[in-house]
């Protein structure tokens, strides 16, 4: 297999000192407007080339930049452009590459920066800052990640779910989709929590609903985040404050998943251990929720062999 000309031995060696240079730029004083713009510059060109052993080198620059103390000659503004650059070029690549996160504080600030600009349509570079910098953050993430994800994007509940809504609808990229699904994945505890004390309009809740069901229905079986993506679907089902957002695609979506669903993903487990819930779908969900509930955990039992549930028929199981 012959080598694309185009990334050599050579232009590697010389993209990799370019990256050297640049986070030596951004490591020492405060660099000035035009080495700035220079940089801007260079890093246009080099980013694209960036792969494999060049990303961590891309990550370095971004972690330079956001520490240099912002300035009149360096406005928050030019900060994050210069981050939205190298971000790109560490966070493109295949989650196998992806470089481990360090600088945890810089990284959320840069995501919520770009994700809570986001209600603005058409801003594709916004939109693409956000998923490189979710796609650092929600894969194997740590508890401190974790602990940052629910503390600062749930802050402001009713602009997290209206944009992650926006997120999900279907002219966005696949790889979007399956980031904002870790992402709510990630903070579904606190989100979908009935005592969460996580004030949110109606209308924004069965957005999200809708939003969830639509980007579902494109995941297959096998996908890397389905897993992550029913685990929000049942959280909705099992919160008596989502249940009635659940749009009947949403309910369709989870009759077709339960040919195949493992029965010890913890959100449907706790689904089916609660003998409340199948009176509480009848009152609260859409009309016919509660028939495609109940062939839906008959349905899982008996592919499981199981002789009965808690949840679909209000019963004690019997293994």
């Amino acid at each position: 297999m012959k080598q694309n000309p185009c990334y050599s031995d050579k232009i590697k060696s010389h993209i990799l000192k370019i990256y050297e240079k640049l986070t030596g730029m951004f490591s020492g004083p405060t660099p000035t407007p035009n080495n700035i713009e220079r940089a801007l510059t260079i890093m246009n060109v080099i980013t694209p080339l960036t792969k494999d052993e060049t990303i961590q080198k891309s990550y370095d620059l971004f972690r330079a930049a956001m520490r240099v103390p912002t300035s009149q000659t360096y406005p928050y503004e030019k900060q994050m452009e210069i981050a939205r650059v190298a971000m790109q070029g560490a966070y493109k690549c295949n989650k196998s590459l992806l470089p481990p996160v360090e600088d945890l504080d810089n990284i959320i600030k840069f995501a919520k920066y770009h994700f809570f600009r986001l209600a603005k349509p058409g801003n594709e570079e916004y939109l693409k800052a956000t998923m490189n910098a979710l796609c650092a953050l929600v894969y194997d993430p740590g508890t401190d990640t974790l602990t940052a994800l629910r503390d600062e994007f749930l802050a402001k509940p009713g602009r997290f779910v209206h944009t992650t809504a926006q997120m999900l609808l279907d002219n966005n990229p696949p790889k979007l989709h399956k980031v904002v699904f870790l992402l709510l994945s990630h903070v579904s505890k606190k989100l979908f929590s009935d005592d969460g004390g996580l004030s949110t309009d109606p209308n924004v809740m069965g957005a999200l609903c809708a939003s969830c069901a639509s980007a579902h229905a494109h995941l297959n079986p096998k996908d890397d985040v389905q897993e992550a993506a029913l685990t929000v679907l049942f959280k909705m089902i099992n919160s008596s404050r989502w249940l009635p957002h659940i749009t009947e695609k949403g309910w369709k979506v989870l009759d077709l998943a339960a040919h195949w669903v493992s029965s010890d993903l913890p959100a449907l487990r706790r689904c089916l251990d609660n003998s409340l819930l199948m009176e509480r779908i009848r009152v609260r969900g859409r009309p016919g929720a509660a028939t495609i509930w109940e062939n839906m955990t008959r349905r899982i039992q008996s592919r499981l062999g199981v002789v009965a549930g808690r949840a679909g028929q209000a019963r004690t199981s019997v293994n």
